[in-house]
């Protein structure tokens, strides 16, 4: 962040100055020099502003005594007032701390020149986000989204990192609520977006998949006048009607991605290696046909490498160099990242789900090459509202028609998915067997266990893994699959 100061920090935000007069000068409080924004009040320090929020269960005012004992020296506050103990610290009074971020966020955005590329979707964001910015970065600096920085406080301190030593932005953005995307356009104004599906995350707030596609497609509602680039997955069938739901007379272009022939960029002759995967980067016509060797399993992973490079190509980028960029990708931790743990091959995708990524990842399981079996784990998929038991059922009824050996759920709405994996592979005549004492339920050599917790996965299905088994962990951030990853790793290190 580029130092600026208490004087131009008012201006920006339309704040006002409070201090103690008996301590210092107007003039020295607004010559004061801040180059760092912090939340966290463990994170207090000289030269920093901090911004209290007002959560459902904390008001953050109540701990500026506790950074202004580590260092710092300025912060918001909406409680316009000095706070006990702080006698040195100047005040940056403001209606709403959020708001007064926003605005310092915009106003930074403003002064940058380089391009802003914003990232929505349902599913993937984070995964798109890493590969745009490595298919971007030859002969360029990017800045990408770092952490879990893609909401209404996110994304202004993303802002706040941009400064024109930057040719690139690459930015992640988040929403749940209606009105939110907007919020976020108006902070980042990306010149181009990207939308890597329609999912039904957030249904329960947003009602339907068209409400999330109108409310996600406001990523757009800042373009300039000349209109942006628009890149959407044609693969998804909310997407591919993306025109209808575009403004009468905009100038926005909108660029397909995908694997078929129809798209704008497509994958063809998609290989899947035992830990990578192998496609054809080719434009319509068969122009720019580039090979692509991808350190990272499945289809889902494909598309989003497409996307990737149709963004460089778009931005002017040569592809082949693009892809050598793109070509160092490591899949994050959580993130579906193949591990050899002992004789198991685990697949740690257990940073968050939605109906569409337990599918995906379904698929992956399914042409991996092994010696063993291969044990699938979902949790349940939160969020969901009213949809919730329909979609649990039909990833259930996906998983039934997958070539794996056991399906363990853990949680009260995963059930639905082994009892429809279970439906399904009962009306299509295959006897199935049930032991009602320890809760297995075995048909044809496929076990399907369900389980209420994470000890009782791991103490039931996952206790007697053996060499050359193939176990992957998918849920919501909220089950903690995490956890039991880490348990796995512990308990089958030495195998």
């Amino acid at each position: 962040m580029n130092s600026v100061s208490v004087k131009d920090i008012c201006g920006l935000t339309e704040g006002s100055l409070l201090y103690n007069e008996a301590v210092m000068s107007r003039e020295t409080a607004e010559s004061l020099m801040v180059n760092s924004v912090i939340i966290d009040s463990r994170q207090g320090a000289e030269n920093t502003l901090f911004v209290p929020f007002i959560g459902e269960r904390h008001d953050a005012h109540d701990f500026i005594a506790d950074v202004y004992r580590l260092g710092t020296r300025v912060c918001f506050t909406s409680r316009k007032r000095m706070e006990a103990g702080t006698d040195e610290m100047v005040y940056i009074c403001v209606e709403d701390t959020l708001e007064a971020l926003q605005k310092l966020g915009t106003a930074f955005r403003k002064k940058y020149c380089g391009k802003v590329i914003g990232i929505t979707g349902s599913v993937g964001k984070t995964t798109t986000k890493e590969m745009v910015a490595l298919a971007m970065s030859d002969k360029a600096k990017v800045l990408k989204t770092f952490g879990n920085r893609n909401g209404q406080i996110g994304v202004p301190l993303m802002m706040l990192e941009l400064d024109n030593s930057y040719d690139v932005a690459v930015i992640e953005m988040g929403m749940s609520l209606p009105g939110e995307m907007e919020k976020l356009a108006q902070i980042a104004l990306p010149d181009m977006a990207v939308m890597t599906n329609i999912g039904v995350a957030h249904i329960g707030q947003l009602g339907s998949q068209e409400n999330i596609l109108k409310e996600k497609l406001n990523i757009c509602s800042c373009f300039t006048k000349e209109g942006g680039v628009l890149l959407v997955n044609g693969e998804d069938e909310w997407l591919n009607r993306v025109e209808e739901y575009l403004p009468e007379g905009n100038k926005i272009k909108v660029v397909r991605f995908g694997l078929s022939k129809e798209s704008d960029y497509y994958a063809a002759n998609v290989q899947g290696l035992e830990r990578q995967t192998e496609f054809v980067f080719r434009g319509k016509e068969g122009e720019d046909e580039v090979k692509v060797s991808l350190s990272a399993l499945g289809m889902h992973n494909v598309i989003d490498a497409v996307s990737a490079l149709a963004v460089a190509k778009e931005a002017g980028k040569d592809v082949a160099l693009a892809v050598k960029q793109l070509e160092t990708y490591e899949p994050m931790a959580s993130r579906g990242r193949l591990e050899q743990v002992g004789g198991l091959m685990l697949i740690d995708d257990t940073y968050n789900a939605s109906p569409d990524s337990m599918r995906s990842g379904l698929d992956t399981v399914e042409r991996l090459k092994t010696s063993g079996r291969k044990i699938v784990v979902l949790a349940d998929i939160l969020e969901l509202g009213e949809m919730s038991e329909a979609c649990h059922r039909e990833v259930g009824a996906y998983a039934a028609k997958k070539n794996i050996d056991c399906l363990i759920t853990i949680g009260t709405e995963a059930r639905y998915i082994a009892e429809q994996a279970l439906y399904v592979l009962q009306e299509a005549g295959r006897r199935i067997t049930t032991d009602e004492g320890d809760g297995n339920l075995q048909k044809n050599g496929i076990q399907v266990l369900t389980c209420e917790s994470r000890e009782e996965a791991l103490a039931e299905g996952l206790s007697g893994l053996q060499t050359g088994d193939v176990i992957y962990l998918k849920g919501s951030h909220g089950m903690r699959l995490d956890l039991l990853a880490q348990q796995l790793r512990e308990q089958y290190a030495n195998m």
